[in-house]
Parts: C-alpha cells; sequence; structure tokens
C-alpha cells in the first residue's frame, strides 16, 4: 500500500479497505490521529475529543464517522489544533478530521 501523508488518507489507499467505515478506517490507517493531544487542567479535567467536519459542514462528533462507508469517502485530512483554529475558528483543541465524500 502506498502511503501518501501521515496527514491524510486518499481514496487510493482508503481503497484498500473498502468493507470498513470512516472511523475504522481511521483507526487501522491513521491510529495517531485518535491520540489524544489536550493537556488535562483543573479547568479542563477531560481530554476533548477530536471534532470532524464533513464536506466543510459544522462540526460533529468522531463516532459520527462510523455512518460514514469508506466508499463514500474521497479524502479524509488531519488539522492540529492550530490549523483547525485558523481554517474553522476556536474550539477544536484537539485538532478536527476533514472529510471529503464522492458527491
Amino acid at each position: 500500500m502506498a502511503r501518501s501523508s501521515s496527514r491524510v488518507l486518499t481514496a487510493a489507499e482508503l481503497s484498500e479497505v473498502s468493507q470498513l467505515n470512516a472511523l475504522q478506517a481511521i483507526e487501522l490507517l491513521r491510529p495517531g490521529w485518535l491520540q489524544s493531544r489536550g493537556r488535562v487542567t483543573i479547568d479542563n479535567p477531560e481530554n476533548q475529543r477530536i471534532r470532524v467536519v464533513v464536506n466543510n459542514g459544522s462540526a460533529g462528533e468522531l463516532q459520527d464517522l462510523a455512518g460514514i462507508p469508506v466508499t463514500d469517502v474521497r479524502e479524509m485530512r488531519y488539522l492540529n489544533a492550530r490549523e483547525a483554529t485558523t481554517r474553522y475558528g476556536t474550539g477544536y483543541p484537539e485538532g478536527i478530521v476533514v472529510v471529503i465524500t464522492r458527491q
């Protein structure tokens, strides 16, 4: 399997796991995207979860990816907190997974 980037999952890579949903594909191919990066503090006693944006819509939860078949995905990309803030505004301390579907 040719791997394009540690921060992008392409249609070519996803075609090799076409029986999975988008969340399972990330768990298998890019598990590092799911690792917590936030600090636990008094103000933030729990690490926040990575958010998901599908086709540049509103942000959803990571579990939303379980309902998206890999065959419907053209590309998935991980944006760290800084990149997510630049692109979507504040409120994404764990980053965002951006999903572009085949429309």
